[in-house]
């Protein structure tokens, strides 16, 4: 259960998020939301748990001065499911990796190469919230013939991340837009190894999501 400290942290962090956004609303001329699903590719260490998931969707406020700059809040939430068997010791142990977070993203046009393509850069800043499972497994010792019960672990932790990619809009039709993007992104957490599986640690969530997103703007 979370408890009342995480929850003000939580509090206190979304609105040191939208406070540019509440600054800067009468001064707006175009918002927009948006989803966006995501396709996750692991990398690093976190390869060694885990494959790429589909399981990734992101819900998104944006806003616009028209300048070349745009700003989205985000609120995100992924899922890895899928074990790395061909990294893993022990194929059938069971791994989870679940994370839920809330986060700005800037992004800036340099150009506009037609009316309807305008590619972007972009960088995040993200706070998320994260639930790992590890099962427990039977594993035999060679030396004494014995079955050894490694138990399941769970962790749980707060933890900042950023990220940086490249992206760009296709908008054929008013008021809706479809982009495309590439980026790549680091969570500051860690997942505890387990000697006994011969499974090493996890230290910074290193990551590449490929995203596809449709925008309606007013």
């Amino acid at each position: 259960m979370v408890n009342n400290i995480a929850i003000v942290r939580w509090i206190i962090t979304l609105f040191i998020l939208i406070l540019p956004c509440l600054i800067r609303a009468g001064e707006g001329n175009s918002w927009n939301v948006s989803a966006q699903y995501q396709y996750i590719q692991p990398v690093g260490s976190l390869n060694g748990w885990f494959t790429g998931t589909p399981r990734s969707l992101a819900l998104s406020v944006g806003h616009s001065d028209g300048s070349a700059w745009q700003y989205q809040w985000r609120l995100e939430a992924m899922r890895f499911s899928e074990e790395n068997r061909d990294k893993l010791v022990h194929k059938d142990l069971e791994l989870a990796l679940d994370l839920y977070g809330i986060g700005m993203e800037s992004q800036y046009q340099p150009t506009q190469w037609s009316r309807f393509l305008r590619p972007y850069v972009l960088v995040d800043i993200a706070l998320y919230r994260w639930f790992s499972e590890r099962g427990a497994l039977d594993i035999s010792d060679p030396g004494n013939g014995l079955v050894i019960n490694v138990p399941g672990r769970n962790q749980n932790d707060w933890s900042w991340a950023l990220g940086a990619g490249i992206g760009i809009h296709f908008s054929p039709v008013k008021p809706l837009s479809l982009s495309l993007n590439l980026r790549y992104r680091l969570v500051i957490g860690e997942l505890w190894p387990a000697l006994a599986l011969e499974l090493e640690n996890v230290s910074g969530f290193q990551m590449l999501l490929g995203g596809v997103a449709l925008h309606w703007y007013f």
